[in-house]
């Protein structure tokens, strides 16, 4: 018998007739088995999502993969990329700070005390009000010479190191609109008024305590309350060449004879400094939780006077890293900002001391005064990725691990110089939008790409700044000083990452709302 052939017995006789069979193989009948066999197994595959649901992750996809073998269309559409908001979460149109502090020397150590309040616009119309009393103290020393022939010209050069640290406290109000804040600062001059009267005028208790009573001041909880600490050092060093009164100079034995010849008082110099520090701050927001920031800058200065005029050029780099966390020690956000500045600044500055004007050691027994006007131009940078979920706060935690206080790799290519603008290319000359990490990059890194926010604006600033200074020399050099100084800050230029676009880029855009004067 055949192979492949089997004994088939006819009912209608004993005859056992041999039948035989072609086997089947990968064709004719097999496109309907494989049919058969993708169907029953989406069909387990369909069981398992419903009854397990957690493993129905990215089955869905594969199902349907599946059954388009087989010809059905599980009308399955790709998924549209998640929208995020992307925009500003702080940019300030407008600020307006004034200070005033004090400082005393005694020999090679120092204190000194500073107040300051400021108000902000933001870009949303809010309002920010903050007021920041602080208290410093350091040591300080130095070494210097005197060249010349201590009568008609002095001459002096001198080297100077200061260690610095401050304590700091804020307290900062947010106001919804300017309404808001005017109907706040009303509250505020009637408990200061009241609070006077009662400690000015003895019998005004009662009238203070009724007026409270049918008229109450309404000053609300701050929104925000911080506390710095700050370690700075810096280095001064200068050069100086000047003469006495040519109209009144001293003789051998020190005392003055009238020459009456006319001249010019010549008063020359060079100086700069060199500054660095380190701070971290701590801050309660109401209703969000607690924010760690850590912060460290250096700027640096040169400049020159004649007679009493004086002018410096200067530039500094700050850089920021704060860690947002809520009451329960969730990660909320992190937030990378990074400023640069450049300034000039005119000014006068008067020496007076008592003695032989020609007595090159001016700063031992005398007083200066000063006043200076500051330009400067100031490119602010910001980076902030939000977690939203327990996922993101997980990634997050890991990217702090591994990275500490530095961002991202990718997020220095997300900035960008302004065009014509030489100071914000100090930060990057990068003008390439940023694109798609891909999928071998570190979650965090595609994290912010995704979801990133990531802006810039550019301010121009202008300070006004008056000192007065005294000093004695009794063993111990003493010294006194005081400040007070404004400044008025206004947004010229904003822009902002926009979203990412279908071709996996993000290209910056304007973003008007942070630019003083827009709505006007």
């Amino acid at each position: 018998m055949p192979p492949g052939c089997t004994l088939f017995t006819v009912p209608s006789s004993a005859t056992r007739t041999p039948v035989c069979h072609r086997p089947l193989g990968d064709r004719g009948a097999g496109a309907i088995e494989y049919g058969s066999a993708i169907v029953l197994s989406g069909a387990l595959i369909a069981c398992l999502v419903v009854f397990v649901p957690s493993i129905s992750t990215g089955v869905g996809s594969a199902l349907c993969r599946m059954l388009a073998l087989a010809g059905i269309d599980c009308g399955e559409e790709e998924e549209p990329r998640a929208e995020h908001d992307v925009t500003p979460a702080y940019c300030p149109r407008s600020s307006d700070r004034s200070s005033v502090g004090f400082r005393a020397d005694i020999g090679f150590m120092h204190i000194g005390q500073e107040y300051s309040f400021a108000t902000e616009e933001l870009s949303d119309g809010r309002i920010m009000v903050t007021s920041i009393p602080g208290a410093e103290a350091g040591l300080s020393g130095g070494a210097g010479f005197d060249f010349g022939d201590n009568r008609n010209a002095n001459g002096s050069a001198n080297f100077e190191a200061n260690g610095t640290g401050r304590l700091k406290a804020g307290t900062t109000f947010i106001f919804d609109d300017q309404a808001e804040y005017e109907h706040f600062k009303d509250e505020l001059h009637t408990y200061v008024s009241r609070e006077n009267q009662s400690l000015l005028e003895y019998d005004s208790g009662m009238a203070v305590a009724l007026a409270d009573t049918i008229d109450p001041v309404e000053i609300p909880e701050p929104d925000i309350v911080s506390s710095t600490v700050e370690v700075e050092g810096n280095a001064n060093y200068g050069i100086g060449l000047w003469t006495s009164d040519p109209d009144k100079r001293s003789t051998k034995n020190g005392d003055y004879e009238d020459k009456n010849d006319g001249g010019i008082n010549l008063n020359l110099g060079a100086r700069g400094n060199v500054t660095v520090d380190q701070k971290m701050d701590i801050s309660d927001w109401r209703g969000i939780g607690r924010a760690e920031t850590y912060s460290w800058g250096a700027s640096g200065d040169i400049g020159s006077n004649v007679l009493s005029n004086t002018n410096a050029d200067a530039a500094s780099w700050n850089g920021a890293t704060r860690v947002m966390r809520d009451d329960d020690g969730k990660l909320v956000n992190i937030r990378y900002s990074t400023v640069v500045t450049t300034s000039h600044t005119d000014g006068t500055e008067i020496n007076g001391a008592g003695g032989n004007s020609g007595n090159s050691n001016l700063n031992e027994n005398g007083g200066k005064g000063s006043d200076s006007e500051t330009v400067t131009e100031r490119s602010t940078q910001m980076v902030q990725l939000d977690f939203d979920t327990p996922e993101e706060q997980a990634m997050g935690e890991r990217m702090l691990e591994e990275r500490g206080l530095l961002p991202p790799a990718n997020v220095l290519d997300y900035s960008r110089g302004v065009e014509g603008d030489p100071l914000s290319s100090m930060v990057t000359d990068s003008e390439q939008p940023a694109t798609d990490p891909g999928p071998d990059a570190p979650d965090w890194e595609r994290h912010a790409f995704e979801q990133g926010r990531v802006w810039q604006w550019d301010s121009n600033d202008e300070i006004e700044a008056n000192g007065l200074e005294a000093s004695l020399k009794m063993g111990l050099q003493f010294g006194l000083g005081a400040n007070w100084a404004t400044e008025e800050r206004r947004t010229h230029d904003a822009q902002y990452l926009g979203p990412p676009t279908d071709d996996g880029k993000r290209e910056f855009m304007p973003y008007a709302p942070c630019v003083a004067g827009a709505d006007d």
